[in-house]
């Protein structure tokens, strides 16, 4: 009987070893593209800790959201208040939102200090107004000037993308929307201040919106698709060179930013919903 018993308690722990494998600690979901899972694994063992402490990235956090992770992590936001501009009062609103906080009184703040000044600020901007209870009408409209104004040749792909994802956000069904995603489609590596990690990894989360095959013709440079451009910039233990001849990893920009892509990336094979900042 003891033999018996032994016996099915290691063939227990058999079948439980054989459902975990492929998984990180932090039990990253098979995606079907081991390179992806590979390179998200490694940034998730070595780096996800460092920008969970003091601040708080709001990339990482985001794609850790996508990633259906958030609660296998301690995570401690700083109060939400004395916050200098628009930008910090995205990134905040888009913080406690996955945190399930009561995110009201920034987006009310928000829409009080909101500028038309840059276009990439102003389209965040535009994002973290969703679901304000004040009336955004006015610089809904002259947001949407702004954006019709732009020459789309003469505009980095950077605020392209993020132009691009504020207006699927809304919903905003204008010229620009298409036009913007035809024109990243047909120009990928056209980027006006060159190709690296974070304009990869910004193309890649408005495709994955978009739902852009990343494979079909024209959009593959050296042999690569984006998503494969972006992982060649990644480093030995898992951060991001913004360029591939960098001495370096970008830590404060690059990684994040491409941490998030393939977060959302990852979450878009494994269900195929779309949407960066719909956080339920």
């Amino acid at each position: 009987m003891k033999k018996l018993f032994s016996l099915g308690l290691l063939l227990m722990l058999l079948v439980l070893s054989a459902c975990t494998d492929g998984e990180s600690e932090e039990g990253l979901r098979d995606s079907g593209n081991a390179e992806l899972d590979d390179a998200l694994a490694l940034f998730l063992d070595n780096h996800v800790e460092t920008y969970l402490e003091d601040g708080v990235s709001y990339q990482v956090l985001l794609g850790l959201y996508h990633l259906g992770l958030v609660d296998d992590f301690e995570i401690v936001l700083s109060a939400a208040d004395h916050l200098d501009g628009e930008g910090q009062l995205f990134q905040a609103i888009i913080k406690h939102e996955i945190m399930g906080e009561d995110t009201a009184s920034l987006k009310s703040q928000l829409l009080v200090e909101a500028e038309l000044e840059w276009l990439y600020t102003t389209s965040l901007t535009y994002i973290g107004l969703d679901g304000v209870s004040g009336d955004i009408s006015t610089f809904e409209a002259a947001y949407l000037e702004m954006v019709e104004a732009t020459e789309i040749t003469a505009t980095d792909h950077d605020t392209l993308g993020i132009v691009y994802l504020a207006l699927n956000h809304h919903n905003q069904d204008v010229p620009a929307r298409s036009e913007i995603l035809d024109f990243l489609k047909a120009n990928p590596y056209g980027n006006l201040w060159g190709n690296n990690a974070s304009t990869f990894a910004q193309l890649l989360m408005v495709f994955t919106e978009a739902e852009v095959a990343l494979d079909q013709s024209g959009m593959v440079q050296d042999g690569k698709t984006i998503l494969e451009h972006i992982l060649s910039h990644q480093s030995e233990d898992g951060a991001f060179y913004y360029l591939t001849d960098d001495e370096e990893p970008d830590m404060a920009f690059s990684t994040p930013q491409a941490f998030l892509a393939l977060a959302y990336y990852h979450a878009y094979l494994i269900d195929g919903t779309t949407g960066l900042y719909d956080i339920d």
